[in-house]
C-alpha cells in the first residue's frame, strides 16, 4: 500500500514526466505481485494507452498478458499475448511471449474445445495441443460418443504424429473398434499401428488385435500369421498365451492337425 501511494503522488505531481510511464507500471506491477488482477489490469493499459512511446509499453502488455493468465482469463490472455507477438516479434522478450501464448491457448482449450482448432492453427507441433486433443477424445469415450471420441484420436494421430500422444490415440482407436465388433476397421487400424509405430512396445497389442479382427473375418491365415509373429518375436509379451489359444483355434478352423503343446483349447 506504501509503495502504490508513493508512485501515486508521482503520478499526481508529475503526470507528463519521463518518470510517469515507469510510475503507472510499477503500480499495475505491485497490485499485480500483491496477487489483485483486477487492480493490476487498468495500470498496464494506461501505459499503453496514455504513454505509447513509452519503452515500457512492450513490457506492460505483456505484463498485461501474464496478469490475465493468473487471473484465468485466458481469452484475453491470449488477445495480449498475440498482440504482443505481433508487434515485436523481434524483441527479447518474443520467445517467451509465445510460449506463454501457447499455455494460454491450452488452458482455454480446456473449458473450450473449439478454441484448439485455433491452437493447433498457431502450434501446429506443439505437444500440449495434442495432450489437450488426446484428452478431450477420452472425455467423449468416458461418455459413451465413441464414434466422436474416435474422430478427434484420428486427428491425434494426423495433426501430431511425432509426439508420444499419437500412438497411444491408436491404441484407442484400435480398442473401440474391437469393442464395437468393427472387424473389418480392426484389422486396418491394427496395421496403420504397425506402419506407424514398428519399435512401439504395443507391437504386440496391435498383432493381436490384428489377428483377432482376421480371425472374426475368416481370415485364418491372416491371423495365423499375426499370431505367430507375437509367439516368434515376443515371446515374453502378455498377449503370447492368447495368442497361442488362438492359433490352435485358427488350425482348427483350418482342418489342420498342427497345433501348440501345452495350451488349452477350451
Amino acid at each position: 500500500r506504501q509503495a502504490i501511494d508513493s508512485w501515486e503522488r508521482i503520478l499526481k505531481d508529475y503526470p507528463k514526466s519521463n518518470i510517469a510511464p515507469d510510475a503507472t507500471f510499477e503500480i499495475g506491477m505491485t497490485y499485480f505481485q500483491a496477487l489483485k488482477y483486477d487492480q493490476a489490469a487498468p495500470y498496464f493499459k494506461m501505459v499503453m494507452d496514455e504513454y505509447p512511446n513509452s519503452p515500457k509499453v512492450p513490457e506492460a502488455l505483456l505484463t498485461l498478458g501474464n496478469n490475465y493468465y493468473n487471473a484465468r482469463e485466458y481469452k484475453k490472455a491470449i488477445d495480449a499475448f498475440s498482440k504482443f507477438v505481433s508487434i515485436y516479434p523481434d524483441d527479447t522478450l518474443a520467445e517467451g511471449a509465445k510460449q506463454s501464448l501457447s499455455s494460454a491457448y491450452y488452458m482455454a482449450g480446456q473449458s473450450n474445445p473449439e478454441m484448439l482448432d485455433d491452437f493447433i492453427k498457431e502450434f501446429p507441433s506443439d505437444p500440449k495441443a495434442a495432450l489437450s486433443l488426446f484428452n478431450i477424445a477420452v472425455h467423449l469415450y468416458e461418455e459413451g460418443k465413441k464414434d466422436k471420441a474416435l474422430e478427434v484420436f484420428r486427428k491425434v494421430v494426423i495433426d501430431f504424429p511425432d509426439t508420444e500422444y499419437a500412438e497411444d490415440a491408436q491404441v484407442n482407436v484400435i480398442k473401440i473398434y474391437d469393442e464395437k465388433k468393427d472387424h473389418n476397421n480392426l484389422v486396418s487400424e491394427s496395421n496403420l499401428f504397425l506402419e506407424y509405430f514398428p519399435e512401439s512396445q504395443n507391437v504386440p497389442l496391435a498383432l493381436f488385435y490384428c489377428g483377432s479382427g482376421y480371425f472374426h473375418l475368416g481370415n485364418y491365415g491372416k491371423a495365423i500369421e499375426s499370431f505367430k509373429k507375437i509367439i516368434n518375436e515376443y515371446p515374453n509379451s502378455e498377449y503370447t498365451t492368447t495368442a497361442k489359444h488362438n492359433l490352435n483355434q485358427c488350425y482348427k478352423r483350418l482342418g489342420s492337425t498342427e497345433r501348440v503343446e501345452g495350451v488349452s483349447e477350451e
